[in-house]
Formats: C-alpha cells, structure tokens, sequence
C-alpha cells in the first residue's frame, strides 16, 4: 500500500522537481517539459511493476485490470477491495509498456482506450499449466468422454470457459453475464471468445427454460452474488437427469457455507463441498440432479413450470 501511495504521488513530485530545475537553470517551463518528454518513460511509468488501465463504465466501483510482467491478468472490482475477481495467463510475451510523453501521461490509463486496448490485448488464454478445482473433476472428465452442453453463471476473466474450451473441445458453451463492460474486459484483456447472453443469471435461467434448453452442467461463478433459491429451481428443471451443478464462493464463515450446502440439498442430490487452495477462502461445491427427474420442492415447482411455459 505505500508502494502504490508513493507511485500515485510521483506525478506531483514530478512536476515540483521541473519547476525547481527550470527556475535553477533559468530556463522556461515549457523548454523543461520539451526535454523531459524526449524521456522514454515518467518516474511513474518507470517504477510500476504491472501496467495497469481502467474502465469507465460498469459500476462496480471501478472494472480495472492489470497486466503483470509474467502476461497474468487479473481482473479487479473497486467495490471488492482485496478480491481477485479473475486472473487468466495470455499467451505469447507481455506486451511492451505504453510510453507517453511525460506532459502527457494519463494519472490512470483507460481500458477503453484503442491504444491501450491494441497494446495490452489478449487474443488467447493460456490455460496449459492451469488448474481446475478438484471438487468438480466430474464434470471435466465428463466432457473430455463426450461432447456435453455446459452453461456458465457468470463470466469474470473467463478462466473456467477458456480452460473447458481447451480441455473439451467438443462441448458447448453458453455464459450469462450482465455487465457489458465485463464482457468487453473478458474479450479484450483475458483472450475469452466465447458466447454470451447479456442477462443476469435469474432472468437468464428463465430465458432458457422457456426455450426449452437443457444442459448437461451448470458453473456458477458470480463473484458477490450467491445463487438464491430461485436460481437453484431453475438450475434443476435446466439440467438434464444425472446432470452436475459446479458453484464457487468465496465469501462468509464455515456457517455460511453449511447453509450453501443446505440449500442445495434441497434441490440436487450427492452435494459436497471442497476448500480451495492457497488460503483463498474460497469452497467449491458440487452436486447432480436425480436420475429420474429434477428435484423440485413443491414450493418452488409452480414457479419453475411458469418460467418454462
């Protein structure tokens, strides 16, 4: 935190240091900032570890992505201070560092910006040395025998669609994601190129059973949200018998993710749940539809059918 409290003061510390050097040696401002510009960098520029833009839109308190020397991305959101909301590996080098004038450099670069874009952009996610939770091997060894149907709640970086594209090639992929400036993020920072419906999961779970759609599994990685009841009756009347339900989460106590469990026992059969690793905080569940039907309470089964017809 003072590393970064330093950085964002150097563009001040910058401008005392010209005018203290322009008045020593009795030279105009404007000839001082002509020379500094010939440099190839700022101090700010020069002393950033991981380059670094953000994105005008899309609430969230602020969409920003960094680019570290090693092409990790990861995908950040101002309202979820100290959370990775994604991180995918690019492949090919890093990309060159953008190089403004020193007049001229931005105090934060924009993510939509085209110069940023064609400079810090990722044609393709590199998932080969990536790992996949152990909690939900069911549903990779599924598709690796077979081309299954898979639906995706949520899209962040689009690491778990990148790594079920490469490692499944047959499968098919739909995600739901209803913030465009993640889904511009995930194209033209995290290689993603998949399809998307840009609806929330609640209405697009609807959307979907009234096509009358069904998925061999369902991945549900939101971020802050947590799949309600509503969405756990609607993940069950989508997914074909025997189907699986994949779900991260990464906030709350041990009791919060018992309740998780809870609720989707009411809804799928053999539920388990499996800590993540490095201390995330994060537990991966798993669970399947019956063989014979979906699972339905009877209190959820009127407003289930109703989003199908």
């Amino acid at each position: 935190c003072l590393f970064v409290g330093v950085l964002s003061l150097l563009p001040l510390a910058e401008d005392f240091l010209l005018r203290c050097a322009s008045l020593s040696l009795g030279m105009p401002l404007s000839l001082g900032r002509f020379l500094l510009d010939l440099l190839p960098n700022s101090l700010q520029q020069a002393l950033a570890v991981d380059t670094n833009c953000q994105f005008q839109s899309g609430g969230h308190g602020g969409i920003g992505v960094s680019v570290a020397k090693d092409n990790v991305r990861t995908l950040r959101f101002g309202d979820d201070p100290g959370y990775v909301e994604a991180e995918v590996a690019c492949q090919g080098p890093a990309p060159g560092r953008l190089r403004f004038p020193w007049s001229e450099t931005p105090r934060q670069m924009s993510c939509e910006d085209d110069s940023v874009r064609e400079t810090l952009g990722c044609k393709a996610a590199d998932v080969s040395d990536g790992e996949w939770p152990q909690a939900w091997q069911r549903l990779l060894e599924g598709c690796k025998a077979g081309p299954q149907k898979i639906l995706f709640l949520g899209l962040g970086g689009g690491y778990y669609q990148s790594y079920l594209a490469t490692h499944c090639t047959s499968s098919e992929q739909l995600t739901l994601e209803p913030n465009e400036t993640v889904i511009r993020a995930a194209r033209d920072y995290f290689g993603f190129t998949g399809n998307v419906v840009p609806r929330d999961a609640t209405s697009g779970m609807k959307l979907l059973s009234g096509q009358g759609q069904k998925f061999d599994a369902i991945v549900s990685d939101m971020g802050q949200h947590p799949m309600s009841e509503e969405d756990l009756a609607q993940a069950s009347t989508l997914l074909k018998p025997g189907g699986s339900l994949m779900m991260q989460w990464c906030y709350g106590s041990a009791r919060k993710h018992e309740l998780n469990m809870d609720k989707m026992m009411d809804f799928f059969v053999d539920v388990s749940g499996q800590a993540g690793k490095n201390e995330s905080g994060c537990v991966f569940y798993g669970a399947q539809t019956a063989l014979h039907q979906p699972m339905v309470p009877p209190s959820s089964t009127g407003s289930a059918s109703e989003s199908a017809a």
